[in-house]
């Protein structure tokens, strides 16, 4: 009977922990899409360039995917726990100094500063489950730890854009930094230690060194399954890097000529398709062990939504939320990519595993959304609006936004490789 009492205990800690966890990961997304909502705000005070605006979401991703491999090792040999409250502070820190930004220079620190900080959020969820869950019941759960984030990214698109209307970006950003400050009490008292520290790691906790980190990063990157479904997830979560984070607003403003509060709010489809996507289907693929055939099927309906997005030019608003809502859904396989991985992995090294195709995915999405940033810029038709801020037709988002269709059929081409590797 103790024994039965104590692990209905820890299984409770373990959920809590886990959605802590996943709740930082809701924060964090509040931050990162930020930007995209405020960019009619931030580009007039600045008077920024597109590429110059990209800077904000590719330096907060570079910071992101540097640090994923290092802290899944952190995390490995010392436990979550404090990796999480090192993190909470950092997105805390780097959100006042958004708020007292008055270049662009400072803007883009605080940018890294939030990056950095929040590049432990998704990991430490999954590695509370990938250490603590059988494998039948991981998949669920990293789905649904991307749907809570996703509510993240909803909050800003709806509520955010609204609020803007009355009071500035940088009264929201003071509120959001000290939303932080609230998370980081809460968390270290509500994260029980021993939960987020496996008897692995507490056995191994001497041995680490920055000669053990590079070896288990490079037994990782020597299996080629592995390094596959990293670049898969690149062309997978393209749209929503790119679209949903960034220039997904300005690009349906141009489109549909809406304003800026309908077309967030539209352009957050995205990730409400995700919030189902990325638990449904999972759930399926995992259920009935087809998890490389459904990358390929959703790579391929990726390619062909993002294409109808672009190429049809007379799409109504109902018509393009639908069409968002659909690559939302087919992104949420950019799960199945960490559970194709996590198979081919021991418990031991979870976190590394982990901590590499985040990196990998990030640093690709850094490097694509500076890439697009630069490409609008060069299809810019030296066109100002009343503010003095540059304005980009239609026509530049559809040209610089094919470079990613090409990312996107690449990842279709090799999605067909995983046929080698079982269902």
């Amino acid at each position: 009977m103790s024994d039965m009492i104590n692990n209905i205990i820890k299984s409770r800690s373990v959920y809590f922990a886990w959605l802590t966890a996943a709740l930082f990961f809701f924060y964090q997304y509040v931050l990162r899409v930020s930007p995209g909502v405020m960019h009619h705000e931030l580009r007039t005070e600045f008077l920024l360039t597109a590429q110059q605006f990209a800077s904000l979401g590719s330096i907060y991703l570079l910071a992101y995917s540097i640090l994923q491999i290092p802290l899944g090792v952190l995390m490995d040999k010392y436990g979550a726990k404090i990796v999480i409250l090192v993190s909470i502070l950092l997105c805390s820190i780097g959100s006042i100094m958004f708020f007292y930004a008055n270049t662009l220079s400072t803007m883009q620190l605080a940018r890294f500063l939030i990056g950095a900080g929040s590049a432990a959020a998704f990991m430490s969820a999954l590695k509370i489950v990938a250490d603590n869950m059988p494998p039948g019941n991981r998949a669920v759960l990293l789905g649904l730890t991307l749907t809570i984030g996703v509510m993240g990214a909803l909050f800003s698109g709806t509520i955010i854009s609204s609020i803007l209307t009355v009071i500035s970006w940088r009264e929201i950003y003071k509120y959001m930094a000290f939303f932080g400050f609230l998370m980081f009490v809460f968390s270290f008292f509500s994260i029980k230690k021993s939960i987020t520290q496996g008897p692995i790691v507490r056995a191994n906790m001497s041995s680490f060194s920055i000669s053990s980190m590079l070896l288990e990063i490079s037994i990782v990157l020597k299996n080629p399954v592995i390094v596959m479904y990293a670049i898969l997830s690149v062309g997978l979560y393209t749209p929503l890097s790119v679209l949903a984070d960034l220039m997904g607003v300005a690009f349906i403003e141009q489109k549909l000529l809406v304003n800026n509060v309908i077309s967030a709010r539209t352009t957050m489809q995205l990730y409400l398709g995700l919030a189902v996507g990325s638990i449904m289907i999972p759930y399926l693929c995992e259920r009935y062990n087809i998890i490389n055939r459904g990358i390929q099927v959703c790579a391929t309906g990726i390619l062909i939504s993002f294409c109808t997005l672009l190429y049809f030019p007379d799409l109504s608003l109902e018509g393009v939320s639908f069409i968002l809502f659909i690559i939302g859904v087919l992104c949420g396989s950019e799960m199945l990519c960490f559970t194709g991985a996590l198979r081919v992995s021991d418990h031991q090294n979870s976190g590394v595993i982990i901590g590499t195709i985040n990196t990998l995915n990030m640093l690709g999405c850094a490097i694509l959304d500076q890439f697009t940033g630069y490409l609008l810029d060069l299809q810019w038709n030296h066109i100002y609006d009343i503010n003095n801020v540059r304005v980009y037709s239609v026509q530049n988002f559809v040209i610089t936004f094919s470079s990613l269709v090409v990312v996107i059929f690449i990842a279709v081409i090799i999605s067909m490789f995983l046929r080698r590797h079982g269902r």
